[in-house]
């Protein structure tokens, strides 16, 4: 479900309410977060704000909107890329041979 508002947030503003300690400004702000991820922006640098300042939060709304967010940004992010096996080669299979010590079969 996409929500509009009237006037859209900037991120400094959203930085503003989280930092702040009335729960409902940090409400509003999570639920414009998340509006705005589901929108298709991706918010960069509120990432560490919302760590910093929600997390540590006990209010069951703002936990639930957390939790929005999360799911949202991991669904969001782009996949991450693998890195690349290492090699198999005489010099991988020395240097094996070396970390095993005496138990290593020699040829």
């Amino acid at each position: 479900m996409l929500v509009h508002y009237e006037k859209p947030a900037s991120i400094s503003e959203i930085k503003e309410a989280l930092e702040g300690s009335d729960d409902e400004a940090k409400v509003g702000a999570m639920k414009k977060a998340v509006t705005m991820l589901l929108n298709g922006e991706p918010l960069p640098g509120l990432f560490i704000t919302i760590v910093r300042y929600v997390l540590p939060s006990e209010d069951h709304t703002i936990q639930k909107l957390l939790l929005l967010y999360l799911a949202r940004r991991r669904a969001a992010a782009p996949p991450a890329r693998r890195a690349a096996p290492p090699r198999a080669g005489p010099a991988r299979a020395r240097a094996r041979r070396r970390s095993l010590g005496p138990l290593a079969l020699r040829r």
